[in-house]
């Protein structure tokens, strides 16, 4: 490896890129930490449950909705995060007109 590359370039690359990347993956975790907890096999066992009580008269449709919105919801990434499409870097300035 360079001198130059290993005692200027590579310290600078970490520097700037270390923080993101540790934040990425604390958001990871968190995220699958809560997503975790829903458990989604036992959802869905739950939904075979509701669907086979005779008294149950809805659409097996509405059932697996019903459970797959807070899974969706707890899984999509965060509105201000560079990962969703709405993130501050891509929109562009408002400008005031002049008085």
């Amino acid at each position: 490896m360079p001198q130059a590359l290993q005692q200027v370039v590579l310290p600078q690359a970490l520097r700037i890129a270390l923080p993101a990347t540790v934040g990425q993956f604390i958001s990871l975790l968190q995220d699958t930490t809560l997503l975790s907890l829903i458990r989604p096999a036992r959802t869905a066992r739950t939904a075979r449950t509701v669907m086979a009580n005779p008294d149950f008269l809805g659409l097996t449709a509405e059932v697996y909705l019903t459970l797959a919105v807070p899974v969706l919801v707890l899984a999509a990434p965060p509105w201000g995060s560079a990962a969703g499409p709405w993130n501050a870097a891509s929109t562009p300035p408002i400008r005031l007109p002049e008085p």
